[in-house]
């Protein structure tokens, strides 16, 4: 932009004050440049470990909000839980597609080995009759869970779902 001095007699003779040129945010020095460089690779691997870290674990929230939609008063309830969780193993462990009664709750507990809950173990005081209750439920009608034990089956199957491992561990305690 071209400044043109002002037309009236009076203000012709006048100069305008130099406009300064705007200060670049851009850093000058190869320094600071460098400085800049680093702190956006490093942010750049912050968000790419958040973003794997998020895709590596969105079932977890699919999981959870398939357990909510679960209705404990149907009498169907044990079973739809038993898909619920059946989908997590399988997606966390392709092998695992066939497993049923205690080789299924055995691989929850060697999923979440810091608190080992469903399967028999001897080296652990675990109380399994929950689990084996059940999966005896799924296959006869006869054995299925009351309201209070399928609320306590409810809160531990969300439990597992947020603090399971990826299954390399082995039970302890």
């Amino acid at each position: 932009m071209v400044h043109k001095p002002p037309s009236t007699y009076i203000l012709r003779e006048m100069v305008d004050v130099d406009i300064p040129e705007p200060i670049s945010w851009f850093p000058q020095t190869l320094g600071w440049k460098m400085v800049a460089v680093v702190l956006v690779a490093l942010l750049l691997v912050v968000i790419a470990k958040l973003m794997m870290h998020w895709w590596k674990n969105r079932y977890r929230d699919e999981a959870l909000q398939a357990i909510e939609q679960v209705n404990v008063l149907d009498p169907k309830a044990e079973y739809q839980l038993f898909l619920v969780m059946k989908a997590v193993l399988r997606y966390r462990d392709k092998e695992a597609a066939s497993l049923y009664g205690v080789d299924f709750l055995t691989t929850l507990d060697r999923m979440n080995p810091a608190s080992p809950v469903w399967a028999p173990n001897e080296y652990c005081h675990v109380d399994e009759h929950l689990g084996m209750q059940w999966m005896e439920s799924i296959v006869n009608p006869k054995s299925a869970l009351t309201r209070e034990q399928k609320h306590t089956l409810v809160s531990e199957l969300k439990q597992w779902i947020l603090h399971h491992d990826s299954g390399d561990a082995h039970v302890t305690c």
